[in-house]
């Protein structure tokens, strides 16, 4: 550094410049910001109350011909001196530039610090006039408007959710009206050409070996139909249950001989792993056996090409922790210390497709080929798992396969 600036001599000192020296003091005294001046050696020079307050002393004759080390931590002053002789060795000056520090009572601050070299007459170096401003509660204030921005941005997003979900249930309100319609309007025609092809197919058509392939495949493709119609009629159904208590094992028992004829040409083996007991859940029976019909049929399907197997799991639990032991966005609808009644359907095929996951219980969403499945079987499933407080959800579990997994609160 250069020489430290120093008086050999004491002028004369006039009115005038004495009348000056007072105002510029209490001029610095008045000012909120930190003034102070250091020589060319760090030493401090000058300062006014602000900076007195902010270093933690009380009078000039405490910090006048210190240094930062004597008032700072040592990791501060190893930084303030680094500036400084930066400042001192390169003339640039520092302009505004915000950083923390640790004030004379211990509390965390932000502050904005200029520094300027100054020189005498001749050019030579004296050291540094310093302005250092507290910006904390500014900081702070921008601080809490970010976070209260950060908060806009996502309460927009999630009312933008919200919306788009408000559409889409409109929409799919309008929709189950209109299928709901369009089942009633197509179901009884569907009724009389079943019924007329009933009749033709007890006609003797003589040598035409044509007339009964073309009657059963007729009969074939209304039956198609008839199942598209029901499918459309499950899924605009109105929200109403007949519940009544019973055994789920039971009812997976009836689910299975209603889709015996399905499992037993393809031969699939069943694994059944059933709890012993089961405490009972209320349920609409008729409903949830439909549901076990769907998710059977579903499974039928994945492991057809292989004759694989299915396996019916139950159990009962009891949830330890907020929407535990499942994994599902949807388990809101349960709380810790639930006794609940779980149902899953695995097979060994070869699982769902990843993007196909979210996508699983969408309206009308299906892999199948065209006639095999209307996409519905699915949703209406989970919407009547919604109607009993229940929950639906489908993973693929390491071993290979899906796994359809049913939860149902037990009624105790």
């Amino acid at each position: 550094m250069s020489e430290p600036y120093s008086a050999t001599a004491t002028p004369a000192v006039s009115e005038s410049s004495i009348r000056d020296r007072n105002l510029l003091r209490t001029l610095i005294d008045t000012l909120p910001d930190s003034i102070y001046v250091k020589d060319a050696e760090g030493r401090y020079i000058l300062d006014n109350l602000a900076h007195m307050r902010h270093v933690g002393v009380h009078s000039t004759d405490e910090i006048v011909g210190k240094t930062v080390y004597d008032l700072f931590s040592r990791e501060l002053a190893d930084r303030f001196h680094a500036d400084d002789d930066a400042i001192l060795r390169s003339g640039v000056p520092l302009h505004n530039r915000e950083e923390p520090i640790v004030d004379g009572d211990g509390k965390r601050r932000w502050i904005s610090t200029t520094k300027v070299p100054f020189h005498d007459a001749t050019g030579r170096l004296l050291g540094l006039v310093c302005l250092s401003r507290d910006i904390s509660e500014e900081k702070r204030a921008k601080e809490d408007l970010l976070q209260a921005l950060a908060g806009l941005k996502e309460a927009h997003k999630n009312l933008r959710e919200l919306q788009m979900q408000l559409v889409e249930a409109e929409k799919m309100k309008s929709i189950g009206r209109l299928a709901a319609g369009v089942a009633h309007e197509v179901k009884n025609p569907l009724a009389i050409i079943s019924m007329g092809m009933d009749y033709l197919s007890q006609l003797d058509f003589g040598d035409d070996l044509s007339a009964p392939e073309i009657i059963h495949e007729v009969c074939t493709a209304v039956k198609r139909a008839d199942h598209v119609v029901r499918g459309l009629l499950d899924f605009a159904a109105p929200a109403q249950l007949n519940a009544t208590d019973a055994d789920l094992n039971t009812v997976i028992e009836d689910a299975l001989t209603h889709v015996r004829g399905v499992l037993a040409p393809k031969g699939i083996e069943i694994v059944r792993d059933l709890a012993a007991t089961l405490p009972p859940v209320s349920i609409d029976r008729g409903k949830i056996t439909q549901v076990f019909i769907n998710l059977l049929t579903n499974a039928a399907d994945a492991v057809a090409d292989t004759g694989g197997r299915i396996t019916m799991r139950t159990s009962e639990r009891q949830l330890t922790g907020f929407g535990a032991n499942i994994g599902d966005a949807r388990s809101e609808v349960f709380r810790a210390g639930d006794r609940v009644v779980v149902a899953e359907i695995e097979d060994n095929g070869t699982g769902i497709p990843a993007a196909n996951l979210d996508k699983i219980f969408d309206p009308f969403f299906t892999t199948k080929p065209t006639g095999m499945g209307t996409g519905l079987g699915l949703t209406v499933s989970r919407t009547i798992m919604d109607l009993h407080g229940g929950i639906l959800t489908v993973s693929n579990h390491p071993g290979g396969g899906a796994r359809m997994t049913m939860m149902l609160k037990a009624h105790t």
